[in-house]
């Protein structure tokens, strides 16, 4: 199993951390950004305690179905495509042109803020998505703890 490792970080460029260890740091990096730009913006002030049913849908609801469509569809769709599989460092083109179209959706429906606060979150999705086998249900789990973190350091400052 090392090996495999060892041999799917080559094929992703990457010589600072293997795939566990990239997927180790999103996931605890994740409050320390989120509370990081809730901190410095008070964008999100208008946000008060949410309802068990803003929850549910902001941390399940939400992420499966945007994971479903953007990396089990679109993420995958492109990926088949020999150019776009292309790496850039440890990012595929496919996963920049996702993460962008990702970042764009959220912007139409938000601000501008939106648009860095969302591609990098989903830039690193995509690199695990393609790093674990393209498991959408792996980059939906991901996606519903950074909505989660996003949430609770939005709760968090305000109090």
């Amino acid at each position: 199993m090392a090996g495999n490792e060892a041999k799917d970080d080559r094929k992703c460029g990457s010589e600072i951390l293997n795939r566990s260890g990239r997927l180790t740091l999103s996931i605890v990096c994740a409050p320390l950004v989120f509370l990081t730009i809730t901190m410095v913006t008070d964008k999100y002030s208008y946000i008060e305690q949410p309802s068990a049913e803003v929850l549910l849908t902001a941390i399940i609801a939400f992420p499966f179905l945007e994971e479903f469509i953007f990396r089990g569809l679109l993420h995958e769709r492109l990926l088949s495509i020999n150019k776009l599989a292309t790496r850039v460092g440890v990012f595929s083109i496919a996963s920049l042109m996702v993460a962008a179209l990702f970042a764009f959706a959220h912007v139409v429906l938000r601000e501008q803020l939106a648009l860095v606060a969302v591609f990098i979150p989903a830039l690193v999705i995509g690199v695990h998505y393609e790093d674990f086998d393209q498991s959408w249900m792996l980059a939906f789990v991901i996606h519903a703890w950074y909505n989660l973190v996003w949430i609770g350091s939005v709760i968090f400052v305000q109090v």
